[in-house]
């Protein structure tokens, strides 16, 4: 098992060397969904695949990721973010190949649904070093790691389309990304920082459910997630303006809950620089 983070270990020169690392780590992540994103007309049109065949592979990759996250936050207390990063960033790679390769759906189904159970690993393992590296940077550095996960899909967005612009085939595309990341893993994965728990932590620690305060919370988020898509249409990156509203709406909404002032009348946030009045509605 990984060790604690010593104070020897957050020097200035391993500090350093784990934040390029995890950045690294968050660009390899953006880039695997930006590629994966950026193909699914491509796989709707080699599967000759149906709205609602279409919306089961989307409904595999999510299902994926909602039951890994919280093993891979367990796996992440026991082993250490670092271990669980190479393995997850590999399987990330190895099963953006095995969606290029799948031959009929219920092959690509399976690889989608592995697909997203390594894509929430790899949320949960890169946030766990995240949080490691700024703290022992003395910083808050936290935006520029989430910012590196937007370049990265940005990336894969700009190379799909080019590389399709190209004449290039989707089997190539995803192969050579889905390598890349384990590239990416193998060069930044000795510069990541150790972590760790006690034994007497550990003892300490278990699995709890979620409290009703964040269970609202995911529930509103979802509506909103929801209400946003059906605006917009199901599919393609483009939004409308009627898209574009509702996501307004569902931001209004919830800092309504997040940021409301002690008399409830208030709600401050942090998009575009508006202020937002609570009505009645505030939850």
């Amino acid at each position: 098992m990984d060790r604690q983070v010593s104070a020897y270990e957050c020097v200035a020169p391993a500090v350093r060397a784990a934040r390029r690392a995890t950045y690294g780590m968050f660009f390899a992540d953006g880039l695997g969904f930006g590629i994966w994103a950026g193909h699914i007309p491509a796989l709707k049109q080699k599967f000759q695949l149906s709205d609602s065949s279409l919306s089961i592979v989307l409904l595999a990759v999510a299902a994926g990721s909602i039951v890994s996250m919280p093993l891979a936050g367990q796996a992440v207390r026991h082993f250490g973010s670092r271990r669980c990063i190479v393995v997850s960033i590999a399987c990330y790679g190895l099963c953006l190949i095995a969606i290029a390769v799948a031959p009929n759906l219920i092959v690509l189904v399976v690889a989608a649904l592995l697909f997203g159970a390594s894509k929430g690993g790899v949320d949960v393992s890169i946030n766990a070093q995240a949080v490691i590296v700024e703290r022992c940077y003395g910083q808050p550095i936290m935006s520029s790691f989430q910012a590196l996960w937007s370049v990265g899909g940005l990336a894969g967005g700009f190379l799909t389309s080019a590389a399709l612009a190209l004449g290039s085939t989707p089997l190539a595309n995803l192969t050579g990304v889905g390598s890349l990341l384990l590239l990416i893993d193998r060069l930044c994965y000795f510069q990541l920082m150790l972590d760790g728990t006690s034994g007497e932590a550990e003892a300490r620690t278990r699995f709890h459910l979620p409290g009703k305060a964040l269970l609202w919370l995911a529930m509103l988020t979802f509506y909103c997630l929801v209400q946003r898509r059906c605006s917009a249409g199901l599919g393609g990156g483009l939004y409308a303006a009627s898209g574009f509203g509702a996501g307004l709406d569902c931001r209004d909404r919830i800092y309504r809950v997040l940021q409301r002032d002690g008399s409830g009348t208030v709600c401050r946030g942090p998009g575009v620089g508006f202020n937002w009045r609570a009505h009645a509605d505030c939850a």
